[in-house]
C-alpha cells in the first residue's frame, strides 16, 4: 500500500541536482509568464484576470490574520495540493497510456493550466506547468517540484505587496 502511495504521487528522494534545479526554477520560471500577462492585461484590460485583482485588494487591506491565513494557502498549501493533483495522480494516470514524456507533461500543463480558470492566468501558467513537468521527469519526483511551485508562489505574493 505505501509503495503504491509513493509510485501514484511520485514521492522518490529527489538528487542535490534535482533540488538545485528546482530552486533555480522556483526563483525564474514564473518571471517572463508573469512580464507576458501584465502585459496582456493592460492591451486588454478586460481580461485581467480577476482573481488576481481580488486577491491584491485582500493583500492590501486584509487584516494581520487574514494575511497570514492566505499566505500559507497560497505559499505552502496550493502548491502541495497541486503538485500532488498533477504531477502525482494525473500524472500516474496519464503514463498508463503513454510513456512519452511529452505527451505526459503537454497533459498535465494543461490540466494545470486549465485549472486557474482565468484566459490570461492560463497564457501564464502554461509554460510554469511545462517547467515543472520536465522537473518532475527529470528528477522522477514531485518533491522539486513542489519546492519550486512553492518559491514561485513566494516571489509571486510577496511581490504583490511591493
Amino acid at each position: 500500500m505505501i509503495l503504491k502511495i509513493k509510485a501514484i504521487f511520485a514521492l522518490n528522494k529527489p538528487t542535490a541536482k534535482g533540488i538545485g534545479i528546482a530552486i533555480l526554477a522556483g526563483l525564474s520560471v514564473g518571471y517572463l509568464p508573469g512580464e507576458l500577462v501584465r502585459y496582456l492585461s493592460e492591451v486588454y484590460p478586460d481580461l485581467r484576470p480577476q482573481g488576481i485583482e481580488d486577491l491584491n485588494q485582500i493583500l492590501q487591506y486584509g487584516s494581520t490574520a487574514t494575511l497570514l491565513f492566505i499566505g500559507l494557502f497560497i505559499t505552502i498549501l496550493c502548491p502541495l495540493l497541486e503538485e500532488l493533483l498533477f504531477r502525482g495522480v494525473l500524472w500516474y494516470l496519464v503514463e498508463k497510456f503513454t510513456k512519452n514524456t511529452h505527451i505526459i507533461v503537454a497533459i498535465t500543463s494543461l490540466a494545470f493550466a486549465l485549472m486557474h480558470m482565468e484566459p490570461l492566468h492560463i497564457i501564464g501558467v502554461i509554460p510554469i506547468g511545462i517547467a515543472y513537468g520536465y522537473l518532475r521527469a527529470y528528477s522522477n519526483s514531485i518533491i522539486p517540484c513542489i519546492l519550486a511551485h512553492v518559491i514561485n508562489n513566494t516571489i509571486s505574493m510577496t511581490s504583490a505587496f511591493m
